[in-house]
């Protein structure tokens, strides 16, 4: 019971630590009349950043929150460009994907992509997509709405050529339709230039982490070295990791020297910025045995910690692992399996783009 509330306890302190996080970046704010103001805005995740501009002029300045009623736009220097326009009768802030003779804009509300298209002469609309469960003749089946592939082909008459591509769109997101817009634009107007309000990203970007530290199991102590691999996928999302790599443990049982090596498979999150860069992860470890193979089939893995930059390349971090073993329901931690405090040094090396 005392490992279970330590963990509620745990998710909510963390939950509050994100929360309270802030990550400014350089950008500038539209005012009516089409003046620009350039500071740091805060870069939040895309529901939030539909809703509030958070603008501060400079590091020490007060925030002023905008609404999509107080300003035209604003945009994040060489990234994401935000809108206001009229969705449902209300200003909401849209990020603009890509401008041209046709444009696309999107936002997330309520758990779900949107996406819209709009074309001087035809004006402003939704690109709907749905998936629901439907009945025929008292029998079950996956419904998948194809409206979005009508709008698309009024849009675009002009460029019959393009009626395969549009058919073969069957749930429309920021790739197909920008990729869309382009061979749209090469068509119809080619002496004209497409603009992509997109900073462009690698795909993934490995980053290397050095551990060394000790822990102890049920009572046993134990020594750990390891090379960690952040995976980052900026694509997906800025300040998420998948993190994975092979940590070596040296341990003695019953006067037996054993060597065990674990592998975490976790969903990790790095704050960005700053000197001091708190760290979660979540998931599970997967253990070997150099002589045969071990597995902790019920097994959670957490992990805390915080990293302290050098400089843009290199951390020292240091990392709280936690094994749990899980009870009869799945995601419920039951006790203790293992604890470990680990020394950490992340190298990032550059991504080819």
């Amino acid at each position: 019971m005392k490992i279970k509330l330590f963990i509620f306890l745990g998710i909510l302190l963390t939950n509050e630590i994100l929360l309270a996080q802030t990550d400014f970046r350089k950008g500038y704010i539209i005012k009516p009349g089409s003046d620009s103001i350039y500071g740091l805005i805060d870069y939040r995740g895309d529901q939030l950043m539909n809703k509030i501009c958070r603008f501060r002029l400079s590091e020490s300045d007060p925030d002023t929150n905008y609404s999509a009623n107080d300003i035209v736009g604003y945009r994040f220097h060489d990234g994401k460009y935000f809108v206001s326009k009229k969705v449902n009768g209300e200003n909401s802030f849209l990020e603009y994907l890509i401008e041209g003779k046709v444009s696309i804009y999107y936002c997330r509300y309520e758990s779900k992509d949107h996406y819209y298209i709009e074309k001087a002469g035809i004006g402003f609309a939704e690109l709907p997509y749905a998936e629901e469960i439907r009945y025929k003749d008292s029998e079950a089946y996956l419904y998948k709405s194809k409206t979005h592939i009508g709008i698309l082909n009024v849009y675009m008459q002009d460029a019959p050529e393009l009626q395969t591509e549009i058919a073969n769109i069957k749930i429309p997101n920021r790739e197909n339709l920008m990729t869309l817009v382009e061979n749209y634009q090469n068509i119809v107007c080619k002496n004209e230039i497409c603009l992509i309000y997109k900073k462009k990203l690698p795909l993934f970007e490995p980053i290397f982490e050095l551990t060394a530290g000790a822990g102890f199991v049920e009572g046993t102590n134990y020594i750990q070295t390891g090379l960690l691999v952040n995976l980052w996928m900026p694509r997906t999302n800025e300040k998420l990791y998948l993190r994975t790599g092979i940590s070596t443990i040296f341990i003695t049982i019953d006067n037996q020297n054993m060597v065990f090596l674990r592998t975490p498979v976790q969903f990790e999150y790095i704050y960005p910025k700053g000197i001091f860069r708190p760290k979660f992860s979540v998931g599970t470890n997967v253990y070997f045995r150099t002589s045969d193979y071990f597995s902790m089939t019920r097994c959670l893995a957490a992990m805390a910690g915080m990293n302290f930059r050098l400089n843009e390349s290199i951390l020292i971090g240091i990392n709280y692992d936690l094994d749990l073993y899980r009870s009869d329901m799945y995601f419920i931690p039951d006790k203790v399996f293992s604890q470990s405090f680990l020394l950490g040094l992340t190298i990032k090396l550059p991504a080819d783009n």
